[in-house]
């Protein structure tokens, strides 16, 4: 499999894995949790904690993509769904 062809994939990935009204609530909820961090610990704190969650969302993405093949086969809770639409 060339670049491209994990680069489509993953690009079809984020627009068609989850709906735009979803993507929309979570981003808020994200920011008001990390608005009200921001305001109980201080910006060095909050810098901290998105950049401990962000090695672990990478460490989480990387460990599914390992144990799905690249999201080819099930595991896990989640049954393998075609991203590749046009």
């Amino acid at each position: 499999m060339d670049f491209k062809d994990v680069y489509n994939r993953e690009k079809n990935a984020v627009l068609y894995g989850q709906s735009v009204r979803f993507r929309i609530i979570k981003y808020i909820i994200l920011f008001g949790i990390f608005t009200a961090f921001y305001a109980w610990r201080g910006f060095n704190d909050t810098l901290l904690l998105l950049a401990v969650l962000f090695a672990a969302s990478l460490c989480i993405h990387f460990f599914f993509r390992y144990m799905s093949e690249g999201w080819t086969k099930s595991w896990g809770l989640y049954k393998h769904t075609s991203v590749d639409r046009k």
